[in-house]
């Protein structure tokens, strides 16, 4: 399956026009404004493009107002400030991102809670998280403000695109892919493991790593959409997770698609299938961890983070100077005192993960029936051809008796080369 192709919003309009005709970005927009229009620190600028592949994701851009002069401050000054705010809104220092996600089908913590935790998610300082300046949301969806990174996300680096084109035209082309070092490879998947561990010390799920929500800033990986469990709408990894059932848990569901982050990290491509069937083209280091998150094999043995930290391929290619200095940077993180609402996280979790499960067992079931059904038609195939073969070969015999190629019968006495019987008396 082309991930691409199939997530892109023309396929998924081609498909399934009726649904995709619905006015999202119209609905969007009237959702954002709604909730914007008691801030003071915002203002709603122009709509991007769809950056992204959910039809029910959008994206626009925002400025900050400027700060309220102080009451005895003088005019020169006021004028000083105007000015100054001016400038900063037209500066790229000024440019920040708001996206707005409707509710998915996994959404169920109730929206005063969950603006709580919301809330709390926005004020965590880690170097390793990709900051929330605001973050909101009402009974439709999601509010999130984020700085713009101008460079975009690792998925951007990899595939040498513009972050602000259309998902299609910034991945669909392999044109300016360019391969990262190994020993970046190494650093960021370092820095990607520790940023799920940090998340799953708060009792936090992710599940949604993709290279799209990975941040390069001053060669640190940077996680980002750490609110998209929250608001239960589907990873882009879900079609290949449905079909594996041995993937049962949230840590699971990380650490498969960390694999597959690691392995686009390597290649500047991503998988089509849920499993690489051989790696090459790479150290003998990557090759032995990448079977430990991405083959069939690998499902039958379930390792933790701390596990895949003490594998060789990071003590190989991560530099002692660069596993310091992510330790340095963690020692320097602005841990938050407590995230609220954690049985509803914790409930939020296990619904996930039944919801999981029983989407896991209708698909097998369905492969189970496509089998039975693909023998049925061989079989009835089988049937129909050896049919034809007799139909023609009769029609063939009869054809050559026509035509007299073949003879007659003989009676069985010639055949037996008998003399005739005796006349009758």
């Amino acid at each position: 399956m082309n991930t691409i192709l199939a997530s892109s919003l023309p396929t998924k309009k081609y498909i399934d026009p009726d649904s995709i005709s619905i006015p999202f970005h119209e609905i969007a927009h009237q959702n954002v404004t709604a909730l914007l229009k008691n801030e003071n620190n915002w203002v709603l600028k122009n709509s991007l493009n769809s950056m992204g592949w959910r039809a029910r994701k959008h994206y626009f851009k925002v400025v900050q107002k400027p700060h309220a002069c102080q009451k005895h401050g003088h005019l020169s000054k006021l004028e000083s400030q105007a000015s100054t705010s001016s400038y900063k809104e037209n500066s790229s220092d000024n440019e920040y991102l708001l996206t707005w996600t409707e509710f998915g089908q996994d959404k169920c913590i109730n929206d005063k809670e969950l603006n709580n935790i919301l809330k709390d998610l926005a004020s965590i300082k880690h170097p390793l998280i990709y900051p929330i300046e605001y973050i909101k949301c009402n009974e439709n969806g999601c509010l999130v403000i984020m700085k713009f990174h101008k460079d975009g996300s690792l998925k951007d680096l990899l595939c040498g695109s513009q972050p602000l084109n259309s998902f299609s035209t910034k991945y669909g082309t392999t044109k300016n892919r360019k391969q990262l070092p190994m020993k970046d490879v190494a650093l960021y998947s370092r820095q990607i493991l520790e940023g799920i561990k940090y998340l799953n010390s708060f009792g936090l799920a992710y599940g949604h790593l993709t290279t799209a929500n990975i941040f390069i800033d001053n060669g640190i990986a940077k996680l980002s959409a750490i609110e998209n469990f929250l608001l239960g709408v589907p990873s882009f990894y879900r079609p290949f997770i449905v079909q594996n059932s041995k993937i049962t848990t949230i840590e699971q569901v990380d650490l498969f698609i960390f694999g597959h982050v690691v392995f686009e990290m390597q290649s500047t491509y991503s998988l089509q299938e849920p499993f690489v069937r051989e790696i090459t083209d790479c150290p003998v280091a990557l090759k032995s961890f990448l079977e430990m998150l991405i083959t069939k094999e690998s499902l039958k043995t379930s390792f933790t983070i701390e596990q895949l930290l003490t594998h060789k391929f990071f003590g190989e290619f991560a530099t002692q100077k660069s596993i310091d200095a992510i330790h340095e940077s963690l020692k320097k993180e602005i841990s938050i005192a407590e995230i609220s609402g954690k049985n509803s996280i914790h409930n939020a979790i296990q619904k996930f993960e039944t919801r999981l499960k029983d989407e896991q067992k209708l698909v097998k079931s369905q492969k189970r029936v496509v089998r039975v059904q693909e023998m049925m038609t061989s079989e009835e195939k089988k049937q129909t051809k050896q049919k034809v073969c007799v139909i023609t070969l009769g029609r063939s015999l009869i054809t050559l008796r026509k035509k007299r190629l073949i003879s007659p019968p003989l009676p069985y006495y010639n055949m037996l080369q008998l003399p005739p019987p005796p006349p009758s008396p």
